[in-house]
């Protein structure tokens, strides 16, 4: 029986609802990760950890391919979907601190929390996790690799950077809602729309954007800004400075590499599978393609699917049993699963 049948053996393509926990507690600020869990019990189960996209500096943990996790339910995962602190509140490093936490809390408290909330039927190998991200949360999801004392058994990487060295402007043509938008994405941001696009306090999370006014809201804007002109390496690496964007240059190249998988030490790095479309406005097919080239050659397991005509964000818009999710994130579900050398029994 599929872990998202109904215990009466109906096929679902509704997930089930998640249970909701507090994962960390920072500077009287809680942050929260939603658990999935299958309607079918599963005994030693594996998980996959998903980490949401946004700029870095927007997205909430509700924010998820459907699709995807849709996919991962029915093959009997319970699938975690976190929030962390948003730059550029917070820095870049705080956000790392966070995707540490949340894999220490996988590993640790996972399993008793599920049982502490009735789901005695469920039993998981918390050190068996898949980690996935997607955009902003793929960058995140790499440095897994690097924070977690127990590393992923693999990594599913959907449309991210991983070279903060060589990045180009937020490329044309623009699809809708971005093309909409466009000549209203600022080339240069003052230190007022800044201050207009900041929170007074430390943000877990900011609902993405739906409409035309939502994108064309300061703190939507920003995120475009900074894609658009190509400084976001530069703001990851230093922040706001004087509550201005850095110069894009002001950055030495030995800090981007930092913060780039291609120039991580790939030494037992986990098995990757990266997943982009062939029209992805943000990021280049060359992010992707160099770093499987660099795996390959470092004699980690690695695969890309490029998907034809897919701009960034298809996996969001991909529906339960459409031409994206039937061909390429079942295909790159049964990879990652074959690197991860998981089976369910």
């Amino acid at each position: 029986m599929s872990a998202l049948q109904s215990p009466e053996g109906q096929a679902t393509t509704e997930l089930p609802l998640p249970y909701t926990f507090t994962y960390k507690h920072v500077d009287g600020l809680q942050i929260e990760a939603d658990v999935h869990v299958p309607l079918v019990p599963v005994l030693n189960g594996s998980v996959v950890l998903y980490l949401h996209g946004g700029a870095w500096l927007g997205g909430i943990r509700t924010d998820y391919p459907r699709a995807l996790f849709h996919e991962f339910l029915h093959r009997g995962y319970t699938v975690v979907s976190a929030d962390y602190r948003l730059v550029p509140e917070v820095g870049f490093q705080e956000q790392l601190d966070d995707i540490r936490s949340i894999g220490l809390w996988i590993q640790n408290d996972l399993d008793a929390a599920l049982q502490d909330r009735g789901l005695s039927n469920t039993t998981l190998d918390t050190a068996t996790v898949i980690v996935a991200g997607s955009s902003a949360g793929s960058l995140l999801a790499a440095f897994t690799s690097l924070s977690w004392p127990i590393k992923p058994r693999a990594l599913l990487l959907i449309a991210g950077p991983t070279d903060l060295v060589n990045v180009r402007p937020l490329n044309q043509p623009l699809r809708e809602p971005l093309k909409s938008i466009a000549a209203h994405i600022p080339n240069h941001v003052s230190h007022d729309f800044i201050e207009s696009a900041l929170s007074q306090h430390v943000r877990p999370n900011v609902p993405p954007p739906r409409s035309l006014q939502d994108f064309l809201q300061p703190r939507a804007l920003l995120g475009l800004s900074l894609l658009k002109t190509g400084v976001w390496p530069a703001f990851l690496a230093r922040g706001l400075v004087d509550g201005c964007l850095p110069d894009a240059k002001s950055v030495p190249t030995t800090d981007l590499e930092a913060l780039s998988p291609v120039h991580f030490d790939l030494t037992g790095f986990p098995p990757t599978v990266q997943v982009i479309g062939d029209c992805d406005e943000a990021f280049e097919l060359s992010q992707v393609s160099g770093f499987h080239d660099k795996l390959q050659q470092a004699d980690v397991k690695s695969a890309m699917l490029v998907v034809p005509g897919a701009s960034h964000g298809f996996e969001s818009m991909s529906r339960v049993g459409d031409r994206v999710h039937n061909r390429f994130l079942t295909t790159a579900c049964d990879i990652v699963e074959e690197f991860a050398m998981i089976s369910f029994m």
